[in-house]
């Protein structure tokens, strides 16, 4: 958002959750699986386009967001989903 508003670029934001592949820890009555990591992947339209993507793990972190920034390519591996 930050980068959106101070750049003025237009930027698609896709994020959601990472699931291990067999569900270790469940939670509720409906045993939802609770996933390991969450990425976030960013597509700036403004030419040239430019994307990058992000996986943290589910727990806290000091660390900076960049501490977290992968390709998409890693993103798309981890997730099994084609992005853009």
């Amino acid at each position: 958002r930050h980068f959106a508003i101070k750049e003025e670029k237009i930027v698609v934001v896709v994020t959601g959750p990472i699931l291990p592949k067999e569900k270790t820890l469940t939670i509720g009555a409906n045993k939802v699986t609770v996933p390991t990591h969450y990425y976030k992947v960013i597509l700036d339209l403004t030419p040239p386009r430019k994307m990058i993507g992000f996986i943290l793990p589910n727990e806290g972190s000091d660390k900076p967001l960049a501490a977290f920034a992968v390709t998409v390519d890693e993103v798309e591996k981890a997730t099994g989903l084609d992005f853009f």
